[in-house]
């Protein structure tokens, strides 16, 4: 631990030095990679600064390698490396203001990170860098592949003359301005880059590459590029790449005019990295159109405007770079299937969320900020995966319009340049006039989620009233500046959306709609990212849906011809409010609304789904105190937030670590689960008229249950004379005969419908 300290604040006083003494202007590297060296790179770099405050040195980092030599402005000079810090000094007596070059001559191998991400690799069919190193802080390292200012603001051109074994060939950032084959047959190509960038985002491949070489039709351009790859066939990776004729339009649209020379991706084993018009990118996925390949196939280059053209301040503002490339994925996702799914890219949304509201906070040790991760986390799954939530949040409490006009100005203005989080959100408040400090406040400087619930819904002389609630998930503290989009729907499914904005926890809303209201939702059209995933289906048929997203299925067993039904279900990660009967000890964490239309003559089960696993932290692991209390877990309903919860039933499907608690019969209301205490005596009187019929009584143990249509499946407890619950029974059938299997005695047994209801309570002997 004391060592990883010291090296950890030895290359951050390194980059603090280097940051403060002087600017980097361009970058000169004329480099053998794996040529006159078998995987070694040899040459020179030479690295021209402003000195920007009187030094009595220079100082470059770079990663261990052989110094051949060093040069000040052409002359020979003096110079110390420490190995241990990274840290390349030589002597210079120059005045603030001055322009100088020094020039590095050195040998060097193979440089990869801890962990295996990021640095230089050479593997046997392919050399190439990654510009950032995942585990280890600072993080930036370009100093893996030759001498640089390395950091997140310090911006520079380039050109590269590098030189490949026979058969082999370089690709680097920028634009090819020449080649030369020499006698030996090894090769040397010279490209140059003349927009300012940081040294993490330059990038090397040499392989002996198959190259397509094509145009993308953009908004503003026509862009050159470059696919290079080893092992693929070049169809597919024509194939995969064609998708980019529509991501391209779409970004630009969004977010403005690509700005760099070309497009490119070169196939690399280890991972994708953002390297500026020279992507690396995971070899799986070079020819492949899986949606997860074509995500991140998008994401890479949405780092054209996130991270590589506006780059965060420093690793604490990671977000911007990160959260913003994985949001444009769904952008992406939005452009590919505009034309056969066009709301497919609302599922990818969802998918996300619901892994970050189920996994982020695990992965990443608790619930946190976006902005401020500690360097553990600077790649965790707050910064990416919850970070593109909240961009896609921002996107629906601006509005598409308001929100891509304002990056469009932001992309415009800051070109090139750097940006923190504050500067983020007064630019955007700026550009927009809206006001986003109460979104910020809560979103990226606080951890957690909101969640809004709809508490009662009334329609009257005066218009129609909402009461609308918000709710949390990982925090303590409620979000200001709400802006909620209330959908309004009639009983013949016409929609009206309006606009709720309100601080709080609570507010009530009235509107003038041009229908009389039957149901009301939140967040119809899924444009926030909150602690509450919704799905919907239309049913005209028999048979099993699930809703993955918000965790539950719907058995339809009987339909009726003409008709259907129609269900919104949303699965809230608050909690449910606590109004309980002394029968529950606990409830879970979650709770599902369950809103929309069954018909009369339909038959259709409800299934909920339960996860406890007793290890790493996932849905019910909060419920149980150990898997032994699963035989007191039950199904809880209630009509709306105005009534009780009362048990439904505990009928589940096989398992207990992974399964549905099943009500026979679905209602319109919402459900929850619960741990109740089953030796509790209910005092509820049974339903008057039901019909029930319980005999012989007195009996030997075996008793026949009979009722009118509409009760051909019930559930039955036997309690003893002490009130324990010594018997229950799910399923059963009217006119059969029961085996209770008791004891001589006087017991108490009572029988309910499918939904948990009291249908009779009776005393009966066994002798």
């Amino acid at each position: 631990m004391l060592l990883l300290a010291l090296l950890i604040s030895g290359s951050a006083f390194a980059q603090n030095g280097a940051v403060d003494s002087v600017d980097a202007l361009h970058y000169d590297l004329r480099l053998d990679i794996g040529n006159k060296y078998n995987k070694m790179i040899s040459g020179s770099a030479a690295v021209t600064m402003k000195v920007l405050r009187q030094v009595d040195s220079l100082a470059l980092e770079l990663c261990p390698s052989i110094i051949d030599s060093v040069q000040v402005d052409g002359v020979n000079s003096n110079y110390h490396f420490d190995l241990e810090a990274r840290l390349l000094k030589a002597p210079y007596a120059g005045n603030a203001g001055d322009t100088v070059t020094m020039t590095v001559f050195y040998r060097k191998g193979q440089d990869i990170m801890p962990q295996g991400w990021g640095g230089f690799y050479f593997d046997n069919n392919i050399y190439y860098n990654l510009g950032i190193a995942i585990y280890e802080y600072p993080h930036n390292v370009g100093k893996a592949w030759f001498p640089c200012r390395d950091n997140f603001t310090d911006k520079a051109t380039y050109s590269f003359r590098i030189t490949a074994k026979p058969g082999w060939r370089a690709i680097c950032t920028g634009l090819q301005t020449s080649e030369i084959e020499y006698d030996d047959g090894s090769l040397m190509t010279a490209w140059s880059l003349d927009h300012p960038t940081p040294t993490y985002l330059v990038g090397v491949a040499v392989a002996p590459f198959h190259i397509i070489e094509r145009a993308f039709q953009g908004e503003y351009a026509t862009y050159p590029a470059i696919l290079g790859f080893i092992n693929h066939d070049s169809v597919n990776v024509g194939r995969t790449y064609e998708h980019m004729s529509k991501v391209i339009p779409m970004y630009e649209r969004c977010f403005g005019p690509y700005r760099w020379d070309r497009v490119g991706y070169v196939s690399t084993p280890k991972g994708s990295m953002e390297h500026v018009g020279n992507i690396a990118f995971t070899t799986y996925c070079m020819s492949s159109q899986d949606e997860a390949c074509l995500a991140t196939m998008s994401h890479e280059f949405a780092h054209s405007w996130f991270g590589n053209l506006l780059t965060c301040a420093n690793s604490k503002d990671m977000w911007i770079n990160e959260g913003g490339a994985s949001f444009c994925e769904e952008v992406a996702i939005q452009a590919i299937t505009s034309d056969e799914e066009p709301l497919h890219y609302r599922d990818f949304a969802r998918h996300n969320l619901r892994d970050v509201l189920l996994t982020t906070h695990v992965k990443d040790n608790g619930f946190k900020p976006l902005y401020g991760q500690t360097w553990q986390y600077t790649y965790g799954s707050t910064v990416y995966n919850k970070g593109a939530t909240v961009w896609h949040s921002l996107r629906g409490y601006m509005g598409d319009s308001l929100f891509y006009a304002s990056l469009r100005t932001l992309f415009d203005r800051n070109a090139f340049q750097n940006l923190d989080s504050w500067q983020l959100r007064d630019s955007l408040s700026e550009y927009s006039g809206m006001d986003l400090t109460d979104f910020f406040d809560f979103h990226v400087f606080r951890p957690g989620f909101v969640d809004y619930v709809i508490d009662s819904l009334r329609n009257g002389a005066d218009g129609t009233t909402v009461s609308l609630r918000q709710k949390l998930y990982g925090t303590d503290t409620m979000m200001n500046g709400n802006r909620v989009w209330v959908t309004f729907i009639s009983s013949t499914m016409e929609k009206e959306k309006r606009l709720v904005a309100f601080d709080g926890e609570k507010v009530q809303a009235t509107f003038q709609l041009p229908f009389e209201a039957a149901y009301a939702i939140v967040d119809f059209d899924e444009e926030l990212s909150k602690a509450g995933l919704a799905q919907q289906v239309t049913i005209r048929e028999k048979g099993t849906v699930t809703m993955e997203d918000a965790l539950c299925r719907f058995e339809t067993r009987k339909v009726v011809e003409g008709d259907s039904a129609w269900l919104h279900v949303t699965h809230h990660w608050s909690r449910p409010d606590t109004t309980l009967s002394p029968q529950v000890e606990r409830l879970a964490d979650h709770y599902w609304t369950v809103t929309g239309r069954v018909p009369e003559g339909y038959l259709m089960s409800g299934m909920f789904y339960f996860c406890y696993s007793g290890e790493d932290q996932t849905l019910d692991n909060e419920l149980l105190s150990n898997i032994s209390e699963f035989g007191k877990v039950r199904l809880m309903y209630r009509q709306d937030a105005n009534d009780s919860w009362h048990v439904v039933t505990s009928r589940h499907t096989a398992g207990t670590s992974q399964c549905y608690f099943i009500d026979n019969n679905i209602k319109i209301g919402e459900y929850t689960l619960a741990v109740i205490d089953t030796n509790y005596v209910s005092i509820e009187k049974p339903s008057s008229e039901t019909g029930i019929m319980i005999y012989p009584n007195p009996s030997d143990g075996k008793v026949r249950i009979e009722g009118p249509a509409g009760y051909e499946q019930l559930m039955i407890e036997v309690v003893n004379a002490t009130g324990q619950v010594v018997s229950r029974r799910n399923g059963v059938g009217t006119g059969e005969d029961i085996d209770l299997g008791l004891a001589t005695g006087f017991y108490i047994l009572k029988v309910m419908d499918g939904h948990g209801k009291l249908l009779a309570r009776k005393k009966i002997q066994i002798f």
